[in-house]
């Protein structure tokens, strides 16, 4: 086989696969050598042609060239150009342009490689479809870059809100505190100081869920978990809830809920916790002192197995301003691009009142506001009628659950924690036992051969969480109710991820910190009842 024959046959593959041309370049007389050339913008040689290769060159960029100053691409290709950047570069690159014989501009890459002493590679590439994915991998850098920005600046938000609503009611509580412990004896103003204390506790739980509900909003991961709940029940919690804070505002604040009260509904309490304080909270943004406010709830009509409800909140004082109204009839995703640290309360409480609206299905507010009858914000809730009403033979077996005597393992590493959970079972006459992380938690339940009606677990804990925790009690064999004893998550982990990860680990529910009293014997009755009834 011939040296020709030999190089051509090397590079056959290559050259069929990729469209380049190629030639050889010979430094020591300057010729060059078609290898294979198919593309019309390159060197004008033909297919087994051969001749000088500064001449051709030159005679080409001469020709075709669409570069502004095609004298400076001519020198960069010359041969002595090309072999004295070869002599500290084993890769030469010249970018230039051409137009074809139609007119269409080429944009070509012309890279010389040093194949051997006597020879040199060239490829000549059109580098259009190069240009074309670095255009598109460029696009898709730069969305990626804002994504981040975008995502930075949300995360940034989050911080800002932090550190400016916490780090108010946090000064307060260890002021009041302090205050509290140099006083002297007096009654009165002791329970004045834990009065104000646990307002402020208040105020920074409510800050710490606008926080998560912020977060879940911004990746769209608001997930609704429904669970049974009587209406009149979830009602007085709301007036449980806002009565002291709007006490505390000078606020005469009401409900009237009479026609939806005898309602067992399926829904997401959270949810609609969420929707009413943000209500009520919008509303008192636009009350005076002494002014009065009413929630309502009035049930429209009701079929089989659903309920239409009307939910409004009632205010005297202040008009609403024009912008504020415009705000309030603006799509959930209008509010989504407002998260910022500049937010104020009342656009954080629109921002998550109307993401949750519309996670209800319910996107439209009504809002009429005017110096005669105040400011008034209704929607309509359809809500999933639970097959069990009042009145009916079977009521619902969660109220009659009698909470004394049962037996309770706690977990949690947080000594405080482990000491208000411990104090809350203990008033309801329940016997408790402790453990302070999920591996002890383990070891507690097999010794005493799972003798505990429900346990509480923390999640996050050293030497074994409370997830692990779970799995291993949920696998014990040898321990009968392993399976199917109630398992409760008591966490400050609030992200619907959080909730999948529980329920994923075998846990029956999951609460967060601090949980309200109330609502923590509502989820053991309900544990216990479902069990009994399983």
């Amino acid at each position: 086989m011939s040296s020709d024959d030999h190089k051509a046959a090397l590079f056959d593959t290559l050259v069929n696969a990729v469209g380049d041309d190629f030639y050889f370049i010979h430094p020591e007389d300057g010729s060059i050598q078609v290898l294979k050339s198919q593309n019309a913008a390159s060197f004008s040689l033909q297919q087994e042609g051969e001749g000088d290769y500064d001449y051709y060159m030159e005679q080409t960029i001469l020709k075709r060239s669409t570069d502004s100053t095609p004298s400076d691409v001519i020198e960069k290709m010359r041969l002595k150009s090309v072999m004295k950047a070869l002599e500290r570069l084993n890769t030469y690159r010249v970018y230039y342009s051409v137009s074809d014989d139609s007119g269409k501009v080429h944009f070509m890459q012309a890279i010389f490689i040093r194949h051997s002493r006597d020879e040199i590679l060239l490829v000549v590439r059109d580098a259009n479809s190069l240009l074309r994915h670095m255009s598109k991998r460029v696009d898709s850098l730069q969305n990626a870059l804002h994504e981040s920005k975008v995502e930075l600046d949300k995360r940034s938000a989050f911080l800002s809100l932090m550190n400016r609503n916490i780090r108010g009611p946090l000064y307060s509580i260890m002021g009041l505190t302090k205050i509290a412990q140099q006083e002297q004896p007096d009654h009165t103003a002791i329970e004045s100081y834990l009065h104000k204390v646990s307002m402020s506790g208040a105020y920074m739980s409510e800050t710490i869920d606008d926080i998560l509900d912020l977060r879940r909003i911004a990746k769209h991961d608001i997930k609704l978990r429904p669970e049974q709940i009587k209406l009149r029940d979830f009602f007085d919690r709301i007036g449980q809830y806002q009565l002291p804070g709007m006490d505390e505002r000078g606020f005469l604040f009401s409900t009237e809920t009479d026609t939806v009260n005898d309602l067992l509904v399926s829904m997401d309490v959270h949810c609609m916790e969420r929707i009413c304080n943000k209500l009520l909270f919008c509303a008192s943004t636009y009350t005076m002192k002494g002014g009065r406010i009413l929630l309502r709830a009035k049930n429209l009509y009701q079929e089989s197995d659903f309920a239409q409800i009307e939910l409004s909140v009632e205010s005297q004082g202040i008009v609403m301003e024009p912008e504020r109204l415009k705000l309030l009839t603006q799509p959930s995703e209008y509010f989504i691009d407002r998260i910022t640290g500049d937010l104020s309360p009342l656009d954080i409480a629109l921002v998550i009142l109307k993401s949750y609206v519309k996670a209800m299905n319910t996107e439209q507010l009504s809002v009429t506001s005017d110096p005669n009858h105040g400011t008034a914000i209704s929607l309509t809730l359809r809500l999933a009628l639970s097959r069990k009403q009042e009145g009916e033979e079977n009521p619902s077996a969660e109220a009659s659950i009698d909470l004394r005597g049962k037996r309770v393992l706690i977990v949690d590493d947080n000594e405080i924690n482990l000491e208000i959970s411990e104090k809350l079972l203990l008033s309801k006459g329940i016997d408790v036992v402790s453990a302070t992380n999920g591996q002890e938690a383990v070891h507690r339940f097999v010794a005493e051969k799972g003798n505990f009606d429900v346990i509480l677990m923390d999640v996050l804990m050293p030497v074994m969480d409370g997830l692990e925790a779970t799995r291993q009690i949920r696998s014990t064999q040898e321990i009968p109710n392993a399976q199917t004893i109630p398992i409760i998550a008591m966490t400050v982990n609030g992200l619907s991820e959080n909730y999948d990860e529980s329920f994923r680990a075998g846990m029956n529910a999951h609460l967060l910190k601090p949980v309200n009293p109330e609502r923590l014997y509502s989820v053991i009755s309900k544990v216990l009842s479902k069990k009994s009834e399983s």
